[in-house]
């Protein structure tokens, strides 16, 4: 990306994806921001990989339509086409390699534009990725982490605007996973465009300023990064981030949420049926009812389980055998307070910490 200006702006509206009779993309509306890291998540077979190789024009969309800096995709000759192509990349979970040496296989994109002082050109991403001292060897004697970090060191050469990585760290080195989300990093820091398909949700928390879920070929949530983790939209994306806390009850006219005999404060606009999460983090253990406290909620409960997370506890609480809530504490506090299974203890949160999911 030349000084100046800015990097490819991609809009996908409508798209859709057939193969045969299978639907595999349902009306997916989509702006990828440009310079940021967008993370997309979702269950095997979601339709992630598809996605990303119809916007690298791989794959032609069943319907709908995409613009590259506005121009629709529909009206571009092929010269136009390749010129958008060649500012993209796309690297798959399985890296594809020519049989020759790793700069051999660095240098290909660069061999094909006729560039100039192409050894100079590779050196520095070589040692970017730690692959210098490989240069000359065969790729069939390098690790799997090492064919990753050479073929994504070959997308990057050429200089795209975007790059687009289809589980480029699975079952890789923790070396390899390091030098590769850091090189994700730096490429963002530098304005380029980072769309990045992981079943790793916490790659996608740490590395993604953005992020997309998507399930059965439908975009359901869409958004900054930290919002969909902490406010999940739907029970599909709360179950698939691994919320801990998930209940169904009825938000009654008063706006309790009631789960059996349980009744919770809850701020919420919505009545009837309703599911709800509640962080764990949100949750304080006290070893005596607390009255002096902006938590309007106070239950006593029953330990019925504890694990072990290193510097924290999670502690499992039956709650009047309705609900069964985690809480998470310090591993400090909960030594002090001398927490065990079946001892009673109090759970206090407060009303803003139950999220009502969407219908």
């Amino acid at each position: 990306m030349s000084e100046g200006r800015l990097p490819l702006d991609i809009l996908l509206k409508n798209i859709s994806k057939n193969f045969n009779s299978k639907k595999v993309l349902t009306d997916i509306n989509l702006h990828i921001y440009p310079s940021s890291l967008t993370g997309l998540i979702g269950p095997n077979g979601a339709g992630k990989t598809t996605l990303l190789k119809i916007i690298d024009m791989v794959e032609r969309p069943s319907a709908g339509e995409i613009f590259y800096d506005g121009v629709p995709l529909s009206e571009m000759n092929s010269g136009e086409k390749l010129k958008v192509r060649r500012k993209m990349a796309f690297i798959s979970q399985i890296p594809f390699l020519f049989n020759g040496s790793v700069s051999d296989n660095v240098s290909y994109g660069l061999r094909v534009r006729k560039e100039k002082n192409i050894a100079e050109k590779i050196k520095g991403v070589l040692a970017d990725f730690d692959i210098g001292h490989l240069a000359e060897k065969n790729i069939k004697y390098l690790s799997g982490g090492e064919k990753q970090r050479v073929c994504i060191a070959r997308a990057i050469v050429p200089g795209p605007d975007v790059l687009m990585l289809d589980e480029p760290t699975n079952n890789l080195d923790p070396l390899s996973i390091k030098i590769i989300e850091g090189k994700m990093q730096s490429l963002k820091s530098e304005g380029k465009t980072v769309l990045l398909a992981t079943h790793n949700l916490g790659q996608a928390r740490r590395l993604s300023d953005y992020a997309c879920f998507i399930k059965n070929g439908a975009l359901l949530h869409q958004g900054r990064t930290e919002e969909i983790f902490s406010k999940p939209l739907s029970i599909d994306v709360a179950e698939f981030i691994g919320e801990d806390n998930i209940l169904d009850g009825i938000i009654d006219d008063t706006s309790y949420f009631v789960v059996g005999n349980t009744k919770i404060f809850a701020v919420s606009a919505e009545r009837g049926p309703a599911t709800a999460t509640i962080k764990p983090e949100d949750i304080l253990i006290s070893n005596e009812p607390v009255t002096t406290t902006s938590a309007r909620n106070c239950f006593k409960g029953k330990i019925t389980g504890i694990d072990n997370l290193g510097p924290v506890r999670q502690v499992y609480v039956n709650v009047n055998d309705d609900i069964e809530l985690a809480a998470i504490i310090t591993k400090g506090s909960f030594e002090n307070m001398q927490l065990s299974i079946n001892k009673e203890i109090y759970l206090l949160f407060k009303a803003t910490a139950v999220h009502v999911l969407k219908p």
